[in-house]
């Protein structure tokens, strides 16, 4: 992966900035040249990734969050989560898949895709604002298929997404997908 090699060809760059920089200025620098570029693209190639390049992301984002905090190898991965108060690839991928199929359902573009959507799904009256998709594994096409990639986001949207503002949908994908949102 070409992204992995830049970020850590990087990282003794990083580790000397880091003496030179306050953490603020060293945060902005590493928000702009690394996580940048780990979650570019994160709606399109994160859920068909191999096991293997999910877990060499997922590896590249911690030893940058482990340089940020000052933290040893053997700190678990919930505790840099929670100490760097970041998003890992796992918890972005969901928040931007869930952002775009909240906009595209509401927006109803683009049209091809909100129609192979729209016609795969199903809305329950019990629960307002939750929708529901019809199996997809008939046709056997895996983790490539849109409705499958939305199937399992929209089990976790459970609060009425079609009828918030733009706003409070964000705030609300932001307090289910990150635990140390306030």
């Amino acid at each position: 992966m070409p992204a992995e090699r830049s970020i850590t060809n990087n990282m003794g760059a990083l580790r000397k900035l880091k003496k030179l920089l306050p953490s603020a200025q060293l945060n902005l620098l590493v928000s702009a040249f690394v996580f940048s570029i780990l979650q570019y693209g994160f709606e399109l190639w994160f859920f068909p990734s191999s096991f293997k390049d999910k877990a060499r992301i997922r590896s590249v984002h911690y030893n940058v969050v482990r340089m940020l905090t000052s933290s040893d190898y053997l700190t678990s991965r919930t505790t840099l989560d929670n100490r760097s108060r970041r998003a890992n690839p796992d918890q972005w991928y969901s928040y931007a898949t869930s952002k775009f199929l909240i906009n595209m359902w509401n927006t109803k573009k683009p049209e091809r895709l909100y129609s192979i959507i729209r016609n795969q799904s199903y809305l329950t009256n019990r629960n307002h604002g939750q929708v529901f998709f019809f199996s997809n594994n008939l046709r056997r096409i895996g983790g490539q298929s849109i409705v499958n990639r939305v199937t399992d986001i929209s089990k976790q949207l459970k609060f009425p997404w079609m009828f918030c503002s733009r706003d409070q949908t964000r705030v609300e994908l932001k307090k289910i997908y990150f635990p140390y949102y306030p």
